[in-house]
């Protein structure tokens, strides 16, 4: 639904006049987005106005979102660029894993598997890993959430966090076996 009908003789929406009595803060607020944006103050207000109204219905345009997704892949690819070539990108990698390990005192021990294991790594590459835990320690889905977390905080990638025994998809299980790489064993206690 359009909140602001245009005239039928002129592009520009129509308008009546409306009295209100705002706090001072808002209205020197607009005021001062209204200058910076060389706009006039009832434009401000429309477009404050606009905003909160498509927030209230939770509408983002897909053109939006299209362009946020793009923006957010330029800037991780800048940050992949700035941490330096792929061995150096894959030992910060091992390395985050290695912490993350180290903070949840169950993990015996933590393999890298998939493309960083074998060196095929992408920019849009995410990490996978195989854990090992003491299941005499407490350790649950929550904490393999967190470790995961952890992770993709650290090197800005999605984390896939496999901590089964048994894994049932054979495909998977002689992936992981193929590929993985220790990054992470406790020391004996």
């Amino acid at each position: 639904m359009d909140y602001f009908e245009t005239d039928s003789n002129s592009s520009a929406p129509k308008r009546v006049p409306l009295s209100l009595r705002l706090p001072v803060q808002v209205v020197e607020s607009v005021d001062r987005y209204a200058s910076e944006n060389r706009m006039s103050k009832t434009d401000a207000f429309l477009h404050f106005l606009r905003r909160g109204m498509d927030a209230e219905r939770g509408e983002l345009r897909l053109d939006q979102l299209v362009e946020i997704k793009e923006q957010l892949s330029e800037i991780k690819g800048m940050l992949l660029e700035k941490r330096g070539d792929r061995s150096e990108e894959a030992a910060f990698v091992r390395e985050a894993v290695a912490q993350a390990a180290s903070e949840f005192p169950a993990i015996e021990r933590a393999y890298l598997f998939g493309s960083f294991a074998r060196g095929t790594f992408g920019s849009d590459s995410d990490v996978d890993v195989r854990i090992e835990y003491d299941h005499g320690m407490s350790f649950n889905l929550h904490d393999v959430s967190q470790f995961g977390k952890r992770i993709e905080q650290a090197t800005g990638r999605e984390v896939d966090v496999v901590s089964a025994d048994r894994i049932k998809k054979e495909g998977l299980a002689a992936a992981i076996e193929r590929d993985k790489e220790l990054v992470y064993e406790r020391e004996a206690r």
